[in-house]
C-alpha cells in the first residue's frame, strides 16, 4: 500500500483519490485491506484525507505536518 501511494505522490503533489485508489482493487479484500492501510496511514500522520463537498470526492494528500515515529 504504502509503494502504491508513495509512486502517485511522486508523480503529483496532489494526492490520489481515494475512488482511483479502490479501482486498482480486484477483490472485496483487497477493498478493505487497502482501507485500513489508508487508516493507518492517517492515524500516522503520513497522508491527510480532504472532501470538499458533501458526498464530494475524497483525496488522500501526503501530510504537511508529518510526525516524526520512534518505530
Amino acid at each position: 500500500m504504502r509503494n502504491v501511494f508513495a509512486a502517485d505522490r511522486q508523480k503529483s503533489q496532489r494526492g490520489v483519490s481515494f475512488e482511483g485508489l479502490l479501482s486498482r482493487s480486484a477483490t472485496r479484500i483487497e477493498v478493505i485491506v487497502t482501507f485500513l492501510a489508508v487508516l493507518e496511514l492517517v492515524k500516522l500522520h503520513e497522508i491527510e484525507v480532504v472532501q470538499d463537498a458533501t458526498f464530494g470526492e475524497i483525496h488522500l494528500l501526503p501530510s504537511t505536518n508529518p510526525v516524526a515515529s520512534d518505530q
